[in-house]
């Protein structure tokens, strides 16, 4: 089958005894065992074995890069009527992004970009709304071009048709302001060749520099950037003759500010192929390898990276072809997001708000039933007739809990973790001391394709020790509250056949008040595969209250 089409003390009054033990007896059933050994530990099939999450509150790491924040929208024609309403349940929920891509002439879209066929470009209703929708949604807005039909082409005519179209755009819609040539150019079946990647670059980047002279003396005007060539994955020859190419380029004007491509798959030299969902470590190394590209031409090391598409399932690939890969796809996300953040000047990007699949972050479509005809790849799932606006996939809550995260990056390390498999830990803590975050997630990718996927099922006893704890939590009250997503929880499709919505919330499995011991705090959980767990403390200096019990195991 060929999957490769495109497409994060003492004694405590008794009336507060008595609300912890309340709060305790709604909690447990529902915790599967999560706990602060306050409550017994659910009955077990079998003992799990342990898993260790260690997080060094002491151990600063620099600003924690808000993976949530960078996203992707389908392009203009897709459920149109339903994306103001779907931007505005974005903000609202915390998830305003700093990044979203937008499509400007996609062959997946009806809109055209120009009513007019020449001269002064008048953008399209549809497609002026598309614009305003994701500059509602996003601090800045990144616009893929695809330059195939350019290609070929004599430069004086290419660059003042490109020049414009991105006139009409950053004139009327400012907020957009990186454009990104190319779109998979490498991909399966196509024609393209690697020559003629930089050689249809070129009028482009000529064309973003015109509209920076044009519009440069406009008050507040933030210049275009340009780069890409948002290549179909980490192709190193491709790059490799791509930054050949502008090294070579005797343009003085010539400007390349960022890189870009996608991962869902890594190619090997010998052509096989290694879906992430297996192992999402094997991206760890891509900035290294082209940090020495990069040094090898002279080029600045700093040159910012933007993987426009991550995922685990590239096209319509799935792994059960059923709604349990929903929970998967929920785990895989931040995991690869985990090995892309440790990488300097590397941004990855979302995959997708909403579009139909396995893929999208707002529910969209039933999950009655086989996902796909596995002969002729078509998804059977079909959308609902009247699209919810205000329920998230289980892969949305995570961006949720992702977005619930503090902002200043410490510590962590898990003994559970071999090649992309197993338990993940993030850990962050607020500027000011009074607060603090820890994400933990438990990855069971499935190797094969279907219909001979293999897919590990482990689950965890996980405990969870936090150290050196923030002043302003170490030295009294804290309020810990646990969020939880998996495949019974925190998710629309536990049940494909029940269609209330009230299952998409995300669900707060735990909150209770306790006085750490010293600067540590100790967390239990019982972790099943693809489950999420977000675990937030509150310092509270002005309470005097503590628990009589022990906090942790």
């Amino acid at each position: 089958m060929n999957f490769l089409r495109r497409d994060d003390g003492g004694a405590a009054p008794a009336s507060l005894r008595k609300r912890v033990r309340t709060l305790m007896a709604v909690v447990a059933p529902a915790m599967l065992g999560a706990s602060l050994a306050l409550a017994p530990q659910a009955a077990l099939a079998a003992p799990l074995p342990p898993a260790q999450v260690d997080v060094d509150f002491a151990a600063e790491q620099g600003p924690l890069l808000h993976t949530e924040r960078y996203n992707n929208f389908h392009v203009s024609s897709t459920f149109a009527d339903q994306r103001p309403a779907d931007v505005d349940y974005l903000n609202e929920q915390g998830l305003h992004g700093s990044l979203y891509r937008a499509w400007l002439n996609s062959p997946n879209q009806t809109d055209p970009i120009c009513t007019t066929p020449d001269g002064v470009c008048v953008l399209s209703p549809g497609f002026d709304a598309y614009l305003r929708d994701l500059g509602n949604a996003s601090d800045t807005v990144l616009a893929n071009l695809r330059l195939d039909a350019w290609i070929g082409q004599d430069a004086a005519i290419v660059t003042p048709q490109i020049e414009r179209i991105l006139l009409a755009i950053k004139t009327a819609h400012p907020k957009v302001d990186f454009i990104e040539a190319w779109n998979e150019p490498d991909a399966p079946g196509s024609k393209i060749q690697a020559t003629q990647v930089y050689e249809s670059y070129a009028p482009l980047y000529r064309a973003v520099n015109n509209v920076n002279n044009v519009l440069g003396l406009v008050p507040g005007y933030v210049p275009l950037k340009v780069g890409g060539p948002a290549l179909y994955f980490f192709n190193v020859p491709w790059l490799e003759a791509f930054l050949d190419a502008y090294q070579a380029d005797p343009d003085p004007a010539k400007r390349l500010d960022f890189l870009s491509y996608h991962a869902y798959v890594r190619v090997n030299p010998d052509g096989s192929r290694q879906f992430y969902k297996s192992d999402p470590s094997l991206v760890s190394g891509y900035r290294d390898q082209l940090d020495s590209m990069l040094v090898g031409r002279g080029m600045p090391v700093n040159l910012p990276v933007y993987i426009t598409e991550t995922g685990i399932y590239p096209g319509p690939m799935c792994d059960n072809c059923d709604s349990t890969d929903y929970a998967r796809q929920a785990a895989g996300m931040p995991s690869l997001a985990y090995w892309f953040s440790q990488q300097h000047d590397t941004y990855p990007m979302n995959w997708v708000a909403r579009r139909t699949g396995l893929k999208d972050q707002f529910v969209t479509q039933n999950a009655i039933g086989p996902y796909m005809d596995l002969r002729t790849q078509e998804i059977l799932w079909r959308p609902y007739e009247q699209l919810p606006s205000d329920a998230l996939t289980p892969y949305g809550n995570v961006m949720l809990m992702q977005s619930m995260m503090k902002d200043t990056k410490v510590s962590t390390t898990s003994d559970q973790l071999v090649n992309g498999i197993g338990v993940y830990a993030v850990a962050a803590k607020s500027t000011d001391q009074t607060s603090a975050s820890v994400m933990v997630w438990n990855y069971q990718g499935c190797s094969g394709i279907p219909p001979t996927t293999s897919c590990p099922t482990q689950g965890y006893d996980l405990a969870i020790d936090m150290t050196s704890l923030p002043d302003g939590i170490a030295h009294g009250n804290v309020t810990v509250t646990a969020y939880r997503v998996d495949q019974e929880t925190s998710n629309f499709y536990s049940d494909a056949t029940d269609p209330d919505l009230s299952k998409a919330k995300l669900q707060q499995v735990d909150q209770r008040t306790v006085t750490p011991a010293g600067d540590t705090l100790n967390y239990r959980a019982q972790l099943p595969p693809n489950g999420v767990y977000l675990i937030l403390l509150n310092g509270d200096r002005d309470s005097t209250g503590s628990m009589d019990l022990p906090f942790g195991s």
